[in-house]
């Protein structure tokens, strides 16, 4: 957690906008190893990957997200802006609830950093308006991503329990 935040730190001074040198390329070895280590942890469990896991997996793909987005665009609401609606649809998709809030509340502060330190930006609307979409985007995945799983699983359910009752009655008789 400590070296997400060191790069979201990185990022928010100005690292991903900098010409390429020795220090941009030490942050994106550290940003992929960072994120290839807690894909493999969260990929590792058997279940639910634990919250903090899933926490700093969200948190490192938004430092990526955003850094990619000023290295690229210039600033955050270029054509590539959309990244960052896909990425919490993703977040709010796979991860626990409470780590999908924490990463939203990330991403939304660390685009505040960034406006205010890289783009110096005081002029705070489309930060609002980028919020509302945020969480808007959120909602729904979580709403309709969430429904459907657990509609899955009570079908699953249902039909795992049709084929026992013929098991036992095929044992029966």
């Amino acid at each position: 957690m400590v070296l997400a935040c060191a790069l979201a730190a990185y990022v928010t001074l100005g690292g991903a906008s900098a010409p390429f040198g020795p220090a941009l390329g030490a942050a994106i070895a550290v940003w992929l190893y960072l994120v290839a280590s807690r894909l493999h942890a969260k990929l590792r469990e058997p279940g639910d990957a634990p919250t903090l896991v899933d926490f700093e997996l969200g948190a490192l793909l938004a430092v990526g997200v955003d850094a990619a987005l000023l290295r690229f665009d210039g600033a955050l609401g270029g054509r590539l802006a959309p990244s960052v609606y896909v990425l919490v649809a993703v977040v709010s998709a796979f991860a626990r609830p409470l780590a999908a809030l924490a990463v939203i509340v990330w991403v939304l502060g660390l685009e505040a950093a960034i406006r205010t330190y890289v783009l110096h930006e005081t002029d705070y609307d489309a930060l609002g308006l980028r919020a509302a979409f945020v969480l808007a985007v959120a909602a729904i995945n979580f709403a309709f991503v969430r429904a459907e799983v657990a509609r899955i699983r009570a079908t699953a359910t249902a039909r795992v329990e049709e084929q026992l009752d013929r098991m036992k009655q095929d044992a029966r008789s």
